[in-house]
């Protein structure tokens, strides 16, 4: 995994491995600890309060709940959506911009043309969705 800056990089494995011990399928809460700037544990206990049953995800919905509660708006960008694979999303991310990229099955966030996932290793993980983050 390369990034144009250390400090994103640092940022990644902090938040990742600051993570609820033995907690799985938790992208969205690292996502969303990202894009909002704050601790992993205290997103994940907002998503756990809004819904969020431990090990099974996060619903679209409170996603966006937590989005908004930290005056965070989203618009989906068609352009980027119609990228087949996050590989090649990659390759074509505009390096300035805050992004939530949905995948089959997973959440990724990216920043200034950086996906800032530790799952994410030149993945062929199919484009559902990608919307920018706007913030208030």
């Amino acid at each position: 995994m390369e990034f144009k800056s250390l400090e994103k990089f640092i940022l990644v494995l902090i938040d990742k491995f600051n993570t609820i011990p033995k907690e799985t399928n938790d992208c969205a809460v690292l996502a969303l600890s990202l894009a909002t700037r704050s601790k992993y544990d205290l997103v994940f206990d907002r998503c756990r309060e809004l819904g969020r049953v431990d090990g099974r995800g996060t619903d679209e919905e409170i996603i966006y709940k937590v989005l908004i509660e930290s005056g965070i708006r989203s618009r989906k960008i068609p352009t980027l959506s119609r990228v087949k694979t996050l590989r090649t999303l990659a390759r074509v991310l505009p390096t300035e911009g805050k992004y939530l990229i949905w995948t089959t099955g997973h959440i990724s966030y990216a920043e200034d043309g950086d996906i800032l996932d530790p799952w994410y290793e030149d993945s062929l993980c199919r484009i559902q969705e990608v919307r920018k983050l706007y913030y208030r």
